[in-house]
């Protein structure tokens, strides 16, 4: 995430990293095989699909394997991996919707919305679960209640200790926000708040 975030990045530099994590090279092609790119003929290596994917889009793989690998086991962490995935779709369907380019981008902010709620599950599983199953717009009275940071501040810092865009981090960090920034990334996302 950190390599694929810095401006010089060589997609060819970000195969290599690909290369050495076999779950990550195995993430990699199932991405750039899914019949929504509605290529000619099958993928069969890490290089083709970093190639086809761009920095960005190998970035996104590796956001969502990071959220994937930070959900704790069980049903808690079933619930918060699903509050994450409906974020992550609602955001790009909204992206498409109003023709917004990098939809891509939308499906990776909208799947870290939630990674501030996340991490606090790493820690203190037992305070997450009932924050978990509140109602999106009552969650940010309960964490302020318990003592906690609200979410969207943790997953914006985050976002910034691992050097994602500016626009990303901003995004999570306003998605509650009582209007969206005028951002299309912050737009999307608060949108997918709603949804």
């Amino acid at each position: 995430v950190q390599r694929a975030s810095q401006p010089d990045v060589a997609v060819a530099d970000l195969a290599a990293l690909a290369e050495g994590d076999a779950g990550f090279a195995i993430r990699l092609l199932a991405v750039a095989n899914a019949p929504v790119n509605g290529i000619s003929r099958r993928i069969v290596n890490v290089r083709q699909a970093a190639s086809m994917l761009g920095a960005r889009g190998i970035q996104n793989v590796a956001l969502g394997l990071c959220v994937a690998g930070i959900a704790p086991l069980g049903a808690v962490g079933e619930l918060l991996i699903a509050l994450s995935v409906r974020r992550a779709c609602a955001a790009h369907r909204i992206a498409e919707l109003c023709s917004l380019p990098a939809t891509g981008d939308h499906f990776a902010t909208g799947l870290l919305l939630e990674i501030g709620v996340l991490m606090l599950a790493r820690d203190q599983l037992a305070l997450v679960a009932p924050l978990a199953r509140t109602p999106s717009h009552g969650r940010l009275v309960r964490e302020r209640a318990l003592g906690i940071e609200p979410h969207p501040f943790a997953g914006g810092r985050l976002a910034r200790k691992w050097h994602l865009p500016k626009e990303m981090a901003l995004a999570i960090e306003h998605h509650h926000d009582p209007s969206p920034l005028a951002v299309p990334l912050a737009r999307s996302a608060w949108g997918a708040e709603r949804v």
